[in-house]
């Protein structure tokens, strides 16, 4: 039997026992909070191992008496069991089975106990995902705020939410302060191609859906006084300048982000510096809202997904990005068509200007990093838009020897966005926070109020002074391990 097949049959048996836990077998030794949490197969489908997990306040012998009494249990309904197995999976040869209690869940809770108690726990800052679901559930106008210069992880996240909040008969749009990249634009069913995708919010005769997006300058015509305004992907308000007066008119606010510096500035924040977009703490509101997941709404947030974990190249991809999107897979989505969208739009205007950011690629520390800029005269000169200089700090990283790639891009005369991104040990948060940005250990940004070039020779400068603080410690662990 291949790995595969053992862990798909380990899955169904472990359904199986749930289920007659929950129906059939009737042994108070099993009431209260006892779960199958795993069940391992052998190679050759002769045995196996059901691990048993007994959940609950009690310590010491209390504890250990329990879990004997619930393996006995288990023992004592093993025929049940294994008739019931062979029956529902149709096995022709039904493994042995042996139950052994699984300390991992209460372990683990043991030590988040210990850990809150020392106040070393970021997610004990959370209010709680019901409650905000609560919250938002109890809402009718709600608007939801991505940041400037949206990405993906930005946009699909608030379509997503958006999308779900209508589903539940919401007053919902996404109040935006700035173009939505073209590439993203097919999120929004609204949205008519080659028509500006920011205009009025109403549908149209032919019951075409009302477009999410609204500019600013709409937005109060739309919502008033929102009952909740809830930002999406944002450390701080200063990643939503212009409609920061408008989100403190909300109701309530709220923040979902998953940045470890953000700031924690709304009513109800919820944020999770594990996840490895924003789309990922959506798609679990929206389970804890019970609202209906589409095949849009899976796309939306399989683009937001996607996107922030560079097609699932970055290293914050984990086990529980490809689980969720294992579950979109399950609502329907079209991957490739999102996929097309997203990565196979290439403008002949980027590809041009893709040429002159080449010119001002540098080393700097020593070829330890690399450097580039695009500036506004550049683009206007080439026909080409901001959001052409996306992904130019991944590329810049991605050169053999560099561990950090910095793109510094002019958004306006004068305000140039810095984009930073690490490969395997450089902190470039910590480098973001010397101009009051932030992020994540690899990739992080702020803004500085000057020229690109001039903007980029001070980030030069700290990324120096970083290498020369940081540098040597870590190879010296390097050598040392």
């Amino acid at each position: 039997m291949k790995g595969y097949r053992q862990g798909r049959l380990g899955e169904e048996i472990r359904k199986v026992i749930s289920g007659l836990l929950l129906r059939e077998i009737q042994d108070p030794r099993l009431s209260g909070l006892v779960s199958v949490s795993a069940v391992d197969v052998t190679s050759d489908g002769s045995f196996a191992t059901v691990y048993v997990s007994v959940l609950g306040e009690a310590d010491g012998e209390w504890a250990a008496e329990n879990q004997q009494k619930a393996l006995e249990a288990f023992k004592g309904a093993k025929g049940l069991i294994r008739r019931e197995i062979g029956k529902q999976i149709k096995l022709r040869h039904v493994p042995d089975l042996i139950f052994k209690i699984d300390n991992s869940m209460e372990y683990g809770r043991h030590i988040s106990r210990i850990i809150e108690g020392l106040g070393l726990s970021s997610e004990a800052e959370n209010d709680a995902m019901s409650e905000i679901a609560a919250r938002l559930l109890e809402a009718q106008d709600i608007l939801i705020f991505p940041h400037i210069v949206a990405d993906g992880d930005a946009v699909g996240s608030s379509v997503a939410l958006c999308r779900a909040l209508r589903l539940l008969g919401k007053d919902a749009y996404v109040l935006v302060e700035d173009a939505i990249p073209s590439n993203l634009l097919f999120l929004d069913a609204g949205h008519v191609e080659g028509e500006t995708p920011l205009s009025a919010p109403q549908p149209d005769e032919s019951g075409r859906p009302a477009p999410m997006f609204v500019q600013l300058d709409q937005g109060e015509a739309v919502i008033g006084e929102p009952d909740v305004c809830v930002c999406i992907d944002c450390a701080d308000v200063a990643r939503f300048p212009l409609r920061e007066e408008l989100f403190f008119r909300g109701k309530v606010t709220m923040c979902l982000d998953h940045h470890k510096t953000n700031k924690r500035f709304a009513d109800y924040n919820h944020i999770d510096a594990g996840a490895a977009a924003t789309g990922e703490i959506i798609y679990k509101l929206l389970l804890e809202m019970q609202a209906p997941i589409t095949k849009e709404i899976g796309e939306a947030l399989y683009a937001a997904i996607t996107t922030d974990t560079g097609n699932f190249q970055y290293n914050n991809t984990s086990a529980e990005s490809h689980l969720i999107t294992a579950a979109l897979f399950e609502r329907g989505i079209d991957r490739l068509h999102v996929s097309r969208m997203l990565y196979q739009g290439l403008r002949m205007e980027k590809l041009h200007l893709f040429g002159e950011i080449l010119k001002t690629v540098r080393m700097v520390a020593g070829g330890q990093a690399a450097v580039a800029y695009a500036t506004l005269d550049m683009l206007a000169e080439l026909g080409a838009q901001i959001e052409d200089t996306e992904g130019w700090s991944e590329t810049l990283r991605n050169i053999k020897g560099v561990e950090v790639g910095v793109f510094a891009k002019e958004v306006k005369p004068g305000e140039t966005m810095i984009s930073m991104r690490s490969k395997v040990w450089a902190d470039v948060s910590q480098i973001a926070a010397t101009h009051e940005g932030g992020g994540h250990k690899h990739a992080a940004g702020c803004v500085i109020y000057a020229p690109p070039q001039e903007a980029l020779r001070l980030v030069e400068a700290d990324v120096e002074a970083y290498f020369l603080r940081v540098g040597p410690l870590h190879n010296i662990f390097i050598e040392t391990t």
